[in-house]
């Protein structure tokens, strides 16, 4: 190892709390307190290839899209902000893991969360990540956030930057 201590059990856990392809994620709905916002993919065309038999559709092209808001392209966002953001949450790594199997929801803010990622996969199908209370830093314990995720018992916790990088206001998503 070639430290003078031995290393933390963290250098031992798989700490990857959400793992999902950006080309696999439809859309996300992001519920801060009061506030929800939803953003939906609309992709771009692919015709059908010369030669094609009659009748052939159109397919989507999961590599080129749009994000709607309320049903329509808001032209007042900027996509690389949309696109930002679903980058952060397709894809976590928290900084540890506070309870790793079924542990009592209340003690990390879990029970009723006023913060949440709702993510819709291709398949149709939904991941929906939950953020619950802080946690400060204390003795060698890291700060972060609560967070769980539908689909894995364990409670992570994911740094500030994380959770600054998911929860925008609609004016910081706006175009400059």
């Amino acid at each position: 190892y070639g430290e003078p201590e031995p290393p933390k059990y963290q250098f031992f856990l798989e700490l990857q709390a959400v793992k999902e392809t950006v080309a696999s994620l439809d859309g996300m709905t992001i519920r801060d307190g009061d506030t929800t916002q939803v953003f939906e993919k609309k992709f771009g065309v692919i015709e059908p290839a010369e030669g094609s038999p009659e009748g052939t559709p159109p397919s989507a092209d999961r590599n080129t899209w749009e994000w709607l808001s309320g049903g329509s392209v808001d032209t007042e966002l900027a996509k690389t902000k949309i696109d930002g953001v679903m980058n952060s949450v397709a894809s976590i790594r928290a900084n540890d893991v506070a309870a790793p199997v079924s542990p009592p929801l209340p003690e990390y803010g879990l029970d009723s969360p006023s913060r949440s990622v709702t993510l819709k996969r291709q398949d149709g199908s939904e991941l929906v990540l939950e953020f619950g209370d802080t946690r400060e830093a204390e003795g060698g314990v890291t700060a972060g956030t609560y967070m769980k995720a539908s689909d894995n018992p364990s409670i992570w916790v994911v740094t500030s930057y994380t959770i600054k990088n998911i929860f925008k206001t609609r004016d910081e998503l706006k175009a400059e």
